[in-house]
Order: structure tokens, then sequence, then C-alpha cells
């Protein structure tokens, strides 16, 4: 343990726990903060021109991503709404591959197809991926289905979103 400038470092981690008993799983030794580019894209026509940028905090293998982004074009852009070249792949482990992490987000209307019965858009990272896809919930079921881009213009949108999953 180092004292420097006010600063506290441990070279080796710093263990968690009782007190009395070493456990490497239980040692802190990785942390960091950053920022990160992506692209918006569509499924059908990705329109990867448009940069999307945010920041991300890295815990041991648990990262968390937020973005909030104005001023967005993504006239082209069909198919469903996500953003490729997220900082981290998606470590996750389990049954199957299906395995995702999801979040909270925000789009503006002028990015996406919203009608009245949908509520609840959320970005999914599937298992072994870094790439982002927004999903919606429809509020008479417990179903999501895939964001679409309205089509057309879509210049002037907005997109915020934050997600936590483990990296590999």
């Amino acid at each position: 343990l180092q004292l420097t400038s006010g600063q506290m470092m441990s070279p080796t981690g710093i263990t968690l726990g009782n007190g009395t008993t070493y456990a490497a799983a239980n040692t802190l030794d990785d942390y960091e903060e950053g920022t990160w580019s992506g692209s918006l894209a569509g499924t059908s026509n990705p329109n990867t021109t448009q940069t999307i940028t945010g920041t991300y905090v890295k815990v041991g293998r648990l990262v968390t991503l937020t973005c909030e982004q104005w001023s967005l074009d993504a006239t082209g852009a069909s198919g469903q709404v996500s953003i490729v070249g997220l900082p981290f792949t998606n470590g996750s482990t389990g049954i199957g591959a299906s395995v995702a992490a999801h979040g909270t987000a925000s789009l503006s209307r002028n990015i996406y197809s919203q009608y009245s019965s949908r509520s609840d858009v959320m970005p999914r990272v599937a298992a072994g991926t870094n790439t982002a896809a927004f999903y919606c919930n429809y509020l008479d079921s417990s179903n999501y289905t895939p964001v679409p881009y309205i089509g057309g213009s879509m210049s002037n949108g907005v997109i915020g979103f934050t997600i936590t999953y483990p990296t590999t």
C-alpha cells in the first residue's frame, strides 16, 4: 500500500472480506472509466455514418454504459434501431446463447415508429456481441418487439440509454 501526493495506491488490488481470510475472488483489481464511440445502425439499412458517443465505468467484469446523444440524423436507416461498436462484448454465460443484458432507454419520436400501445423502450445486448438493439413493450402484454425506424427523413433525433452487463 502506497500513499503518494494524498492518493492511496494498491498495485495488487483491494481485498474485501472479513479481514482474517484472503480470497482472490474478493479482490477489486480492475477499475476503468472512459468514453466510447459507436454507430447508429439499422438491421435492414445500417446508415453507419452517424456516430454515437458515451461514457462507461468498468469494475471487474461488470461494465455500465451511458449515452445521451442529440441532433441525430438517421435518414436512410431502416429495420431495427441499434447501435454497433459498444466498447465491450457481452460476456454473459448461461443456458443457451440468448443470455442478454437489458437496460433503460429513451428515443425521440422522429427516430422510431411509436404506436400508442407501446411503451418501455429498452436496449438489449445479446451474449457474445457488442451491439445494442432496441426493443419496445406492448402495454397490453409482456412481449417485447424490435423498435423500427420511422423511415424517410429522421433529423434532430435524440437517443439516450444506460445498460449494465458482464464483459468477456
